[in-house]
């Protein structure tokens, strides 16, 4: 693979939530270079904070979209797919 920029949006992240949760993202970000790069930070650190605080998957992902619609004036949008996985029943 040859990427199309040194710094780009693709990410992924997992992380305790609580000793018996685990957090995990997996996003992409419109865009390239460091726009992108910039606002998969930011986008990280939010859906990380939102899960850590204890919503849901579906409620952190609204809450980040709104967060993140507020003042995105280059119109970029990050496709995510996040899931919350509790370690000592495997659901």
């Amino acid at each position: 693979m040859t990427p199309a920029k040194e710094v780009g949006g693709d990410f992924y992240d997992f992380f305790l939530i609580d000793q018996d949760h685990l957090g995990m993202v997996i996003a992409d970000v419109s865009g390239k270079g460091v726009p992108a790069a910039l606002f998969m930070m930011v986008s990280r650190v939010l859906i990380k904070a939102h899960l850590q605080n204890g919503e849901s998957p579906s409620e952190a992902l609204g809450n980040v979209n709104n967060q993140l619609c507020e003042s995105n004036e280059a119109e970029l949008f990050v496709t995510v797919w996040a899931a919350v996985l509790e370690i000592s029943t495997g659901k």
